[in-house]
């Protein structure tokens, strides 16, 4: 894979961290309080607020009162609703909860939480308070203002509005080899952006091979798997092993295992050793994928001793890069034994699609790196001196009303120094 795919999935991978930070700061936000209120960086709550270890579950503390409560993070929208998944202790008396906005440390007026008087025969139930828009909650807080025993906050569901919409179309206009300008387009209420632009690093895996195996040899158009046997020895006379056979419908792949028995593969060539690597593209069968297995490598030594070489997670597909062991501690002429972990022997069905013995293997990287941040307003564009030549960047675009309230996603682009613009423009909202 060349440098510039691997810039491509590095693009791919910045634009995925993007939508995620929107999703953290989108209008739908789900808390699960057993995680939440771990540390206090995010909720904050006092000495009547604690986990009670025998319910697996924050709650206040019997005849609290009122006296503590549970604050929320600041939120980057309009809080509209918020319902809480609530448990007592158990029947026999009702509870009263509030919630009441917060702007800036000053409380507002309490609500009422909906039902406000839990029934006494109800034991767990949700409990909702909604705002119009234009109140602009942003934080809250949740009291318990009954006595009578322990009630327990399980999660809570919050819903709003953006207060500025996302910008859109960010494209970069001029691209030279040490000059880049973006432009893009801002909604109505926009104030003001922060531009951040990231310089991203990618390379491809390096390595000079000794030995490979990709089994093109073994296609099979049938719906059933096929045993391999003799097709494996003539074509590969280092491989062999038990229960192996050409993958069902496929072109060069190789099945370990059947449904019903644990497969092994063995090599007992000589490319192993220091400075070695193994490298390995493998997945789990389409319908063994709920299964938890890997795949084990393990090697043999000269009296039949088996030794540990690390283990191969698997998933439905096969990785965009091959898996890499290293193999420095092996002896040069040891087997290699690849097979399924655990001990169960249904449904542990390992496909393979290549192997190779390497040495000098430098691994694919790909990194990402903050080259500049700005904050602008009144302008729709911005221009980036004193890149890198050959470079490639990625660029993102967020908006800010006149309070200074954050849309909840970024547009975004990518450039690369050489005086084109490539195809490649994500568009993250």
């Amino acid at each position: 894979m060349s440098d510039r795919a691997n810039a491509g999935i590095a693009v791919a991978l910045l634009a995925a961290a993007f939508f995620a930070a929107a999703d953290a700061a989108a209008s739908c936000v789900s808390v699960a309080f057993d995680a939440a209120l771990t540390n206090q960086t995010e909720w904050t709550y006092g000495a009547g607020f604690e986990y009670v270890s025998s319910q697996k579950a924050y709650g206040f503390k019997a005849n609290n009162g009122g006296r503590d409560q549970v604050v929320s993070p600041v939120f980057d929208f309009a809080v509209t609703s918020v319902a809480f998944s609530v448990r007592k202790a158990g029947p026999g008396t009702s509870r009263n909860l509030l919630v009441r906005p917060v702007e800036a440390g000053v409380y507002g007026s309490s609500v009422e939480l909906v039902p406000g008087a839990i029934p006494s025969d109800a034991t767990e139930f949700t409990a909702s308070a909604l705002w119009p828009a234009e109140a602009a909650v942003r934080q809250f807080a949740l009291l318990n203002t009954s006595g009578g025993g322990n009630l327990y906050v399980l999660s809570a569901e919050i819903l709003g509005v953006p207060f500025v919409d996302s910008p859109c179309d960010a494209a970069f206009a001029e691209v030279g080899s040490t000059k880049a300008v973006l432009r893009w387009a801002n909604p109505a209420n926009a104030a003001s952006n922060r531009v951040d632009l990231y310089e991203i690093d990618a390379g491809e895996a390096s390595f000079v091979t000794r030995e490979s195996y990709d089994f093109s040899f073994m296609t099979n158009s049938t719906s059933s798997p096929v045993d391999c046997g003799g097709l494996l020895e003539s074509h590969a006379p280092c491989l062999s092993g038990s229960f192996l056979y050409k993958a069902a419908n496929s072109a060069g792949v190789l099945q370990i295992s059947t449904t019903r028995e644990r497969g092994a593969l063995l090599y007992s060539g000589s490319a192993a050793g220091d400075g070695a690597a193994l490298l390995v593209s493998a997945k789990k069968h389409p319908t063994d994928v709920e299964k938890a297995y890997g795949l084990s490598v393990e090697w043999i030594d000269s009296l039949g001793v088996t030794n540990n070489v690390g283990e191969i997670p698997l998933s439905a597909e096969f990785p965009p890069h091959p898996a890499a062991l290293s193999l420095d501690g092996v002896a040069p002429d040891a087997r290699i034994l690849f097979q399924p972990t655990g001990t169960d022997k249904s449904n542990r069905r390992i496909l393979v699609d290549d192997i190779a013995f390497v040495e000098n293997y430098s691994p694919a990287h790909c990194t990402t790196n903050l080259a500049r941040s700005c904050v602008v307003s009144g302008v729709v564009s911005v221009a980036f001196r004193r890149l890198s030549p050959g470079g490639t960047y990625f660029a993102a675009v967020r908006a800010f009303d006149a309070q200074g309230r954050p849309s909840e996603g970024a547009a975004s682009a990518e450039a690369v120094m050489d005086g084109r613009i490539p195809g490649l423009a994500l568009h993250l909202r």
